[in-house]
């Protein structure tokens, strides 16, 4: 709050008043520890805690943040990790929306350029006109390295991308969420 001189603009409602440890508890969403392994010499381990504010006006207010984290990839060594700040009336259905949408489009787009690099490989699609590689070499290492041959810098920006633009169309297009004055942040990181 604002203090100025002697005087505070501290809110004075009753509804400020300081929360129970039950309460404070009951607004919390604490996840299991995740784990994933992005190489053979790697272990990543992380976890979220998500907490619903006070807001004096509106003590019942729902929580509109939302979290999600999704471990993909042929031996789990490619995560996926979400966080979702709704706002307006329907800030909440939005970063919901978001949430169970936004990974599988992700994986999605992964697969697809994974799909596409291999089928390059076989000569299946043309891609790079002037790569003189050996075809059935490059076919081999691509196969056996397919998750980590394309998630280079470049194709993982690609893969954001196309992922929350069609998370944004797929929300706008929902009837079931009026989105005119709501709408989702995210923050990801692949």
């Amino acid at each position: 709050y604002l203090k100025m001189g002697n005087k505070s603009s501290a809110p004075t409602s009753p509804n400020c008043a300081s929360l129970s440890a039950d309460e404070i508890e009951s607004r919390r969403e604490i996840s299991e520890v995740y784990t994933f392994h992005p190489s053979s010499h790697t272990t990543v381990r992380f976890a979220y805690l998500n907490q619903r504010g006070l807001y004096p006006g509106d003590p019942d207010k729902p929580n509109q943040d939302r979290v999600t984290s999704t471990i993909f990839g042929d031996a789990g060594q490619a995560a996926f990790m979400g966080v979702f700040d709704g706002h307006g009336p329907e800030g909440h259905h939005c970063a919901d929306f978001a949430k169970n949408q936004l990974p599988s489009l992700i994986v999605k787009y992964i697969s697809g350029i994974q799909n596409d690099i291999v089928k390059e490989a076989r000569g299946e699609k043309d891609i790079d006109d002037n790569n003189s590689e050996n075809d059935e070499a490059r076919c081999d290492s691509i196969e056996a390295n397919k998750t980590r041959a394309c998630l280079c810098v470049e194709n993982i920006e690609k893969c954001c991308v196309k992922a929350h633009l069609e998370c944004n169309v797929l929300l706008r297009k929902d009837e079931t969420i009026d989105d005119t004055f709501s709408g989702t942040t995210a923050i990801s990181a692949l």
